[in-house]
């Protein structure tokens, strides 16, 4: 596994040596970062679309399927379980359902329900099967395991692995529509810096540009945030790592009960926000950080 310069890939670290010998592959690789790239717009809908030609590539790919052959996903799945007997088997209605949904979305358009739907079907069939495919048959991984690194720059690994592990928390369309909060807002910062102009990238390199407003400006973010949250705790921010740059409103009825919990959580560094609404995102995020400074908060704030 590693680096090939000749393979147009902006988000994969490790893929086969031998990838541009496998077409499909690479397809369904591209085609998995054009979903996310859809994905950090909210457009869960198109992403589902290239997420789900996505898997059929990865199938196509070790099941050597001629460009010229018409295969649909259903057959694709049947004939891999087949010949890979350690293959996961993933219900088969649910596969039934998220292909019938693309199908929907390519043929009929997007209507406004069609992304809460679709957000569900990415993270609890698309994702998880693809995950699969890229494992069992090329030893690659999405989330990464103990055996397998994730294959995708680590911070995008890691925070697909916090969208799995909110959704599974509750398994419903409302969590899955904010699960990906973390990630979205992860690969937004990615675009922006792929796509600063070349100037901006020299200034930035040089470190020759200084905003004298800059520091100010952080100060006043900053005591206007305190005075919206009120009592608020300062902790690292799982998306850019600022340490202390994440204010988060303490959830005093917790508080009260000598338990540190927050409720809206705003990054002065990078502007990712967590919703009092999106209760297991903060959960999976921010509940070992808070452990580690619940007592002394607790005791900052007299509560014995």
């Amino acid at each position: 596994m590693k680096q090939n310069k000749n393979v147009q890939l902006s988000l994969f670290r490790y893929y086969p040596e031998n990838l541009l010998a496998i077409p499909p592959l690479v397809s369904s690789m591209q085609s998995f970062e054009n979903a996310l790239f859809l994905l950090s717009l909210k457009k869960y809908a198109s992403a589902l679309v290239l997420c789900v030609s996505s898997i059929e590539s990865a199938f196509k790919s070790f099941l050597e399927i001629e460009k010229k052959e018409i295969v649909y996903l259903s057959e694709l799945y049947q004939r891999a379980i087949e010949r890979k007997k350690n293959f996961t088997q993933f219900k088969e209605l649910e596969i039934t359902k998220m292909s019938k949904v693309r199908n929907a979305i390519i043929h009929f358009g997007i209507s406004p329900d069609d992304n809460k739907l679709a957000a569900y079907h990415l993270i609890n069939t698309a994702i998880p099967l693809l995950d699969e495919c890229y494992s069992s048959f090329f030893k690659m991984s999405l989330f990464g395991t103990k055996s397998i690194p994730t294959s995708l720059i680590v911070e995008f690994g890691e925070h697909l692995t916090v969208a799995k592990a909110t959704f599974n928390k509750e398994r419903s369309e409302k969590t899955a529509s904010y699960c990906f909060n973390s990630l979205i807002h992860l690969t937004k910062n990615y675009i922006q810096t792929e796509f600063l102009s070349e100037l901006q990238s020299r200034i930035l390199d040089e470190g020759s540009y200084k905003n004298p407003l800059q520091f100010e400006s952080s100060i006043s973010i900053r005591e206007n945030i305190n005075k919206v949250l009120g009592d608020v705790v300062k902790i690292e921010c799982p998306v850019c790592l600022g340490t202390d740059e994440l204010l988060c409103k303490i959830n005093l009825a917790d508080f009260k009960k000598k338990s540190l919990s927050v409720e809206t959580c705003y990054c002065i560094n990078c502007s990712f926000i967590l919703k009092v609404d999106e209760v297991h995102l903060t959960a999976v995020l921010l509940n070992e950080k808070l452990k580690a400074i619940e007592v002394s908060t607790l005791d900052d704030y007299g509560i014995q």
